[in-house]
């Protein structure tokens, strides 16, 4: 197995593939980088420092570089903070064995902003996908430029490829993505810091939903309002209702499923 020592610099390319070169060079850094009879193969990228398994990426090679010297691989940036690399850093480049070839992967998006953002570009997402990336593995998120500044984090969560147990494949233009819709996981009320912290009503959901709907409830429907949103100020929950909720109107104009929880940072929907 081909294992040697190398350099990471910072590519400005905007895909995932890494570029292994004998010396560093600012031209390959700052635009297009070229590889004369270049070959690409799957390669294991491992801490130095610590011995620690930063993940595989695809990379290209020249033909004559040889492993018995100190190389320079480029990553780009973005990718190389996602695999918990940094620049200058000395790291072990190890050849692994090809992978097996991906019919199918499933991604998920890692915010609500980038699903938005998807959506927009649903047409090109495969070829765009194929265009920056060639090899994944499961749990490993990427980033995927889909307009000159604008890149988006897709985590891969399946692969269907020949191999059952492998959790590396390699993308082809026969393989299908399929883009899991995003969702928002439950919003984690509790923080360690004391600043940010969001204070949650002591009453639950359930309770003070049936008093804010309750025709027998004695206070009037502003304060009921009130009460269920709490207090911006003092940091406790804080919602957003529908106009109609704010007029004092009759139960029959209001559609309780429009009722949101909105808090710094966190949007979750009931």
């Amino acid at each position: 197995m081909e294992t040697y020592s190398a350099v990471l610099k910072y590519h400005q390319q905007r895909n995932c593939f890494g570029y292994i070169q004998q010396r560093y060079s600012d031209i390959a850094r700052i635009t297009n980088i070229q590889i004369n009879s270049a070959t690409s193969g799957a390669y294991n990228i491992i801490k130095r420092e610590n011995v620690t398994n930063c993940g595989i990426i695809q990379a290209f090679a020249s033909n004559d570089h040889s492993y018995y010297r100190p190389q320079i691989i480029f990553i780009n940036k973005i990718f190389a903070d996602l695999l918990g690399l940094r620049e200058n850093e000395e790291i072990i480049v190890q050849k692994v064995e090809k992978a097996p070839a991906c019919s199918l992967f499933e991604v998920e998006l890692a915010s609500v902003e980038d699903w938005n953002a998807v959506q927009h570009s649903s047409r090109r997402i495969e070829e765009l996908l194929l265009g920056q990336i060639q090899l994944i593995t499961v749990g490993q998120t990427y980033p995927i430029w889909i307009a000159q500044n604008l890149y988006v984090y897709f985590i891969v969560v399946r692969i269907e490829s020949s191999s059952s147990l492998m959790q590396n494949a390699c993308l082809y233009e026969f393989t299908e993505v399929h883009v899991k819709p995003f969702h928002s996981s439950f919003c984690n009320l509790e923080k360690n810091n004391s600043a940010d912290v969001l204070r949650v009503l002591p009453v639950s959901f359930a309770s003070r939903m049936k008093n804010l709907f309750s025709d027998l409830a004695p206070m009037p429907y502003v304060f009921r309002i009130q009460d269920y949103c709490g207090n911006v100020l003092k940091r406790t929950v804080a919602r957003v209702l529908p106009k109609v909720l704010i007029s004092d109107v009759s139960l029959e104009e209001l559609d309780i499923f429009a009722v949101f929880k909105l808090s710094y940072g966190m949007f979750c929907i009931y």
